[in-house]
């Protein structure tokens, strides 16, 4: 599901077609709910609209707050959600379906009510849940994100500078920490249980507009208004990959947990084979050659990749000295 100024849209993540194309208000944030029947959409105008994702009609309007809905945010327990404004509030919802309701009082089939609010000292920007339902971060445009945990709401929170208004958040599957993406153009890593800054990375030439951590891993991924979008390890602030492909801003970004799968599949595969203890196939059935001379190799093992690894980075190097001296000497 997406939103923008003056539509909804609803696509098939497969094939990237568009399902649903309804006209609609100025969209600002989003959730699909558990069971794929039921979206809510927080509007500029400060409500919050329940969508059939079947019908793709609006069954409900929800006065939310007093000013734009900015952020909105699911918690794990499938029956609440959290939004955040700029009306300084951060807002507990339940839902309930029609079949846990009396049918006969209610003729709605999905039912949304406030259940408490804190006020904030400033507008809120972003709103996180963890996945466990334990922490909930709200950044504010005063450049501070406060951390609570759900039990304890009012109490203690744990604050976090930055120096300048975090635009995205993302909170990592195991809780050890909290990723900030603000406008001066670095992503900030911090341990969400005191709050303490990890590292800066000078990640784009632009502002960083949407983060998310790759599920059951430190791995995140970062776009930006440079057009560009960047996958980072955590633990050792490290860029692992940069995605061209846009002409304009990216906006947005969101993982399924499918591609986790293929690879930890993929992995499985190849450790599986490392430990196969049959030759290969290919490998013709003969004497082994003496050593120093030269043949097919034989069975692939961690030591012949790692090998492998040195021969290459022995030749890239190789490469560079040679570039480095026909410089000098020229």
């Amino acid at each position: 599901m997406s939103t923008s100024h003056n539509a909804l849209k609803f696509w098939n993540p497969s094939t990237g077609s568009c399902l649903k194309n309804i006209d609609y208000g100025y969209g600002l944030c989003g959730l699909i709910l558990p069971r794929n029947k039921y979206a809510l959409v927080g509007t500029k105008g400060s409500i919050i609209e329940i969508i059939d994702v079947g019908s793709g009609t609006c069954i409900d309007v929800v006065k939310a707050h007093g000013g734009s809905a900015r952020s909105i945010a699911t918690i794990s327990d499938g029956y609440g959600f959290v939004t955040g404004s700029e009306d300084h509030e951060v807002k507990f919802w339940e839902y309930q379906y029609a079949q846990q309701l009396d049918q006969q009082i209610h003729s709605k089939p999905l039912m949304v009510s406030p259940v408490r609010a804190m006020k904030m000292k400033d507008d809120v920007q972003v709103i996180v849940v963890s996945l466990d339902a334990k922490y909930i971060a709200a950044a504010l445009l005063d450049c501070t994100v406060k951390r609570f945990l759900f039990g304890f709401l009012q109490n203690f929170p744990v604050l976090i500078w930055s120096q300048a208004a975090v635009l995205c958040m993302d909170i990592s599957s195991d809780r050890a920490l909290l990723v900030t993406g603000s406008i001066d153009k670095n992503l900030k890593i911090w341990g969400l249980d005191f709050g303490d800054c990890h590292k800066f990375i000078f990640a784009h030439a632009d502002s960083v507009m949407a983060l998310q951590f790759v599920h059951n891993t430190h791995y995140v991924f970062s776009a930006r208004k440079d057009r560009l979008t960047k996958y980072w390890d955590a633990n050792k602030f490290e860029l692992l990959l940069t995605v061209e492909g846009h002409h304009a801003e990216v906006w947005c970004l969101s993982i399924n947990n499918r591609g986790e799968e293929k690879e930890k599949r993929l992995e499985q595969m190849f450790e599986s084979d490392l430990d196969n203890a049959f030759e290969s196939r290919y490998v013709p059935k003969e004497e082994l050659p003496k050593e120093g001379a030269v043949a097919l190799a034989g069975k692939k093992t961690q030591e012949t990749l790692s090998a492998t690894d040195s021969i290459i980075n022995a030749l890239d190097i190789a490469e560079d000295e040679l570039k480095c001296i026909t410089e000098h000497e020229g």
